[in-house]
């Protein structure tokens, strides 16, 4: 028992080299992303809040870039895509030229980052 024990609590040891972290595809809660420095909660927060009051399209642009610097550095996480299609339709629904410009590119974003993903 006491060696299953031991197996258990190193056995991730082995699994990485020396001093390399495992990489995980999933952000962890506690990293910020984009210039403003938003985390996974906060941009998805900040996206719910959106859809429940209306934004402004400088507070979308700030989530956006967010979630494209998320994307760069965790490119196989989940959580991305459907915060992706949300902030591509809250962009649409505002009425100005800038605003469809940007749902245009979050469109073109999502093709080319996660075209084999449901949203």
């Amino acid at each position: 028992m006491v060696g299953v024990v031991a197996i258990l609590l190193c056995g991730p040891a082995f699994c990485c080299p020396a001093g390399a972290a495992p990489r995980s595809k999933l952000a962890p809660a506690d990293e910020y992303f984009g210039r403003v420095g938003m985390s996974p909660l906060e941009i998805t927060n900040r996206i719910r809040d959106a859809q429940r009051r209306g934004t402004s399209y400088q507070g979308l642009i700030n989530t956006q870039a967010a979630i494209e610097d998320w994307t760069r550095k965790y490119p196989l996480d989940p959580w991305i895509p459907p915060r992706e299609y949300l902030i591509s339709r809250l962009f649409a629904r505002i009425h100005s030229h800038a605003a469809q410009v940007e749902a245009a590119h979050c469109r073109a974003f999502m093709r080319a980052h996660f075209s084999s993903t449901k949203h």
